[in-house]
Protein backbone atom coordinates (compact mmCIF):
# COMPACT_ATOMS: atom_id res chain seq x y z
CA UNK A 1 0.00 0.00 0.00
CA UNK A 2 1.26 3.49 -0.79
CA UNK A 3 0.03 6.87 0.37
CA UNK A 4 -3.13 7.91 -1.52
CA UNK A 5 -2.55 10.30 -4.41
CA UNK A 6 -4.83 12.59 -6.37
CA UNK A 7 -4.82 11.97 -10.14
CA UNK A 8 -1.63 13.35 -11.76
CA UNK A 9 -0.32 14.53 -8.35
CA UNK A 10 -3.01 17.21 -8.28
CA UNK A 11 -2.06 18.52 -4.86
CA UNK A 12 -5.18 17.63 -2.92
CA UNK A 13 -5.70 15.27 -0.06
CA UNK A 14 -8.75 13.77 1.54
CA UNK A 15 -9.23 14.84 5.13
CA UNK A 16 -8.89 12.01 7.62
CA UNK A 17 -12.05 10.66 9.19
CA UNK A 18 -12.52 11.83 12.78
CA UNK A 19 -13.49 8.86 14.93
CA UNK A 20 -15.81 8.92 17.91
CA UNK A 21 -16.01 5.91 20.18
CA UNK A 22 -19.00 4.16 21.72
CA UNK A 23 -18.80 2.52 25.15
CA UNK A 24 -19.18 -0.94 23.54
CA UNK A 25 -15.89 -0.62 21.64
CA UNK A 26 -17.41 0.37 18.28
CA UNK A 27 -16.52 3.71 16.69
CA UNK A 28 -18.06 5.94 14.01
CA UNK A 29 -17.02 8.90 11.86
CA UNK A 30 -19.20 11.32 9.91
CA UNK A 31 -17.95 12.30 6.47
CA UNK A 32 -17.98 15.72 4.82
CA UNK A 33 -20.79 14.45 2.57
CA UNK A 34 -23.14 13.47 5.38
CA UNK A 35 -22.53 9.72 5.52
CA UNK A 36 -21.08 7.77 8.40
CA UNK A 37 -18.52 5.00 8.63
CA UNK A 38 -18.70 2.45 11.46
CA UNK A 39 -15.87 0.23 12.73
CA UNK A 40 -16.04 -2.72 15.09
CA UNK A 41 -13.55 -4.37 17.48
CA UNK A 42 -13.46 -7.54 15.33
CA UNK A 43 -11.81 -5.50 12.54
CA UNK A 44 -14.86 -5.14 10.30
CA UNK A 45 -16.32 -1.83 9.08
CA UNK A 46 -19.33 -0.46 7.20
CA UNK A 47 -20.66 2.78 5.80
CA UNK A 48 -24.23 4.05 5.47
CA UNK A 49 -25.31 1.35 7.95
CA UNK A 50 -24.49 -1.26 5.30
CA UNK A 51 -23.23 -4.77 5.67
CA UNK A 52 -19.94 -5.03 7.58
CA UNK A 53 -16.85 -5.43 5.39
CA UNK A 54 -13.69 -7.25 6.47
CA UNK A 55 -11.00 -4.77 7.44
CA UNK A 56 -8.45 -6.68 9.45
CA UNK A 57 -8.07 -8.08 12.92
CA UNK A 58 -8.49 -4.94 15.04
CA UNK A 59 -10.46 -1.74 15.26
CA UNK A 60 -7.35 0.16 14.06
CA UNK A 61 -7.20 -2.04 10.94
CA UNK A 62 -10.91 -1.42 10.38
CA UNK A 63 -10.35 2.35 10.67
CA UNK A 64 -7.54 2.16 8.10
CA UNK A 65 -9.74 0.16 5.71
CA UNK A 66 -12.65 2.59 6.16
CA UNK A 67 -10.32 5.57 5.57
CA UNK A 68 -8.97 3.94 2.40
CA UNK A 69 -12.52 3.35 1.14
CA UNK A 70 -13.49 6.97 1.88
CA UNK A 71 -10.37 8.30 0.13
CA UNK A 72 -10.97 6.08 -2.90
CA UNK A 73 -14.56 7.35 -3.19
CA UNK A 74 -13.55 11.01 -2.96
CA UNK A 75 -10.49 10.70 -5.23
CA UNK A 76 -12.49 8.78 -7.85
CA UNK A 77 -14.56 11.94 -8.35
CA UNK A 78 -11.52 14.07 -9.23
CA UNK A 79 -10.73 14.99 -12.79
CA UNK A 80 -7.62 13.22 -14.07
CA UNK A 81 -6.51 16.34 -15.94
CA UNK A 82 -5.73 18.31 -12.78
CA UNK A 83 -2.63 20.41 -13.22
CA UNK A 84 0.44 18.74 -11.68
CA UNK A 85 2.63 20.73 -9.32
CA UNK A 86 5.50 18.40 -8.70
CA UNK A 87 6.63 16.17 -5.91
CA UNK A 88 6.14 16.81 -2.23
CA UNK A 89 9.12 18.60 -0.66
CA UNK A 90 8.48 17.02 2.77
CA UNK A 91 6.05 14.76 4.61
CA UNK A 92 4.49 15.07 8.04
CA UNK A 93 2.77 12.61 10.36
CA UNK A 94 0.39 13.31 13.21
CA UNK A 95 1.24 12.42 16.79
CA UNK A 96 -1.17 11.21 19.45
CA UNK A 97 -1.46 14.79 20.74
CA UNK A 98 -2.77 15.93 17.33
CA UNK A 99 0.37 17.87 16.45
CA UNK A 100 2.02 17.37 13.04
CA UNK A 101 5.76 16.67 12.81
CA UNK A 102 8.42 15.73 10.24
CA UNK A 103 8.01 12.14 9.01
CA UNK A 104 11.75 12.03 8.08
CA UNK A 105 11.27 9.92 4.94
CA UNK A 106 9.13 7.31 6.70
CA UNK A 107 5.76 8.49 5.30
CA UNK A 108 4.98 5.30 3.34
CA UNK A 109 5.79 3.03 6.31
CA UNK A 110 3.84 5.25 8.69
CA UNK A 111 0.85 5.30 6.32
CA UNK A 112 0.96 1.50 6.00
CA UNK A 113 0.84 1.26 9.79
CA UNK A 114 -2.28 3.46 9.93
CA UNK A 115 -0.70 6.75 10.99
CA UNK A 116 -2.04 9.91 9.33
CA UNK A 117 0.47 11.43 6.90
CA UNK A 118 0.33 14.50 4.69
CA UNK A 119 2.56 15.88 1.94
CA UNK A 120 3.91 19.41 1.95
CA UNK A 121 4.43 21.22 -1.34
CA UNK A 122 6.37 24.35 -2.21
CA UNK A 123 3.40 25.75 -4.16
CA UNK A 124 0.00 24.34 -3.20
CA UNK A 125 -2.58 24.27 -5.98
CA UNK A 126 -6.19 25.11 -5.16
CA UNK A 127 -8.76 22.35 -5.57
CA UNK A 128 -11.53 23.02 -8.07
CA UNK A 129 -14.82 21.17 -7.72
CA UNK A 130 -16.37 20.50 -11.14
CA UNK A 131 -19.94 19.53 -12.05
CA UNK A 132 -18.66 16.08 -13.09
CA UNK A 133 -17.04 15.62 -9.67
CA UNK A 134 -20.29 16.55 -7.91
CA UNK A 135 -22.30 14.09 -10.01
CA UNK A 136 -19.76 11.27 -9.60
CA UNK A 137 -19.54 11.79 -5.84
CA UNK A 138 -23.34 11.95 -5.47
CA UNK A 139 -23.83 8.75 -7.48
CA UNK A 140 -20.97 6.99 -5.67
CA UNK A 141 -22.14 7.83 -2.18
CA UNK A 142 -25.86 7.38 -2.71
CA UNK A 143 -25.54 4.39 -5.05
CA UNK A 144 -28.09 5.57 -7.59
CA UNK A 145 -28.33 6.94 -11.11
CA UNK A 146 -30.05 10.11 -12.15
CA UNK A 147 -29.14 13.56 -10.96
CA UNK A 148 -29.19 15.19 -7.54
CA UNK A 149 -31.79 17.79 -6.59
CA UNK A 150 -30.49 21.38 -6.49
CA UNK A 151 -30.08 21.36 -2.69
CA UNK A 152 -28.33 17.96 -2.81
CA UNK A 153 -26.00 19.22 -5.54
CA UNK A 154 -25.10 22.30 -3.49
CA UNK A 155 -24.50 20.18 -0.38
CA UNK A 156 -22.25 17.77 -2.32
CA UNK A 157 -20.32 20.65 -3.96
CA UNK A 158 -19.72 22.29 -0.56
CA UNK A 159 -18.72 18.98 1.01
CA UNK A 160 -16.24 18.19 -1.79
CA UNK A 161 -14.73 21.68 -1.54
CA UNK A 162 -14.31 21.20 2.24
CA UNK A 163 -12.90 17.67 1.89
CA UNK A 164 -10.41 18.64 -0.82
CA UNK A 165 -8.47 21.20 1.19
CA UNK A 166 -4.93 22.03 0.03
CA UNK A 167 -2.38 19.55 1.37
CA UNK A 168 -0.51 22.18 3.38
CA UNK A 169 -3.58 23.37 5.26
CA UNK A 170 -3.52 22.43 8.95
CA UNK A 171 -6.60 20.32 9.84
CA UNK A 172 -9.01 22.01 12.22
Amino acid sequence: MTAPQAPNGGGVRVKPLEWRHFDNGNAWANTEVGLAYYVYPDGSWSYRNGNPQPGGTSIDAAKAAAQADYEARILSALASDASPRGEAVAWQTQGEDGQWFDARGMHVTLHQRGFPVRPLYAHPAPATVTDAMVLAAWRGFYGCGGRPEKDEEEMMRNALAAALAPATEVPK
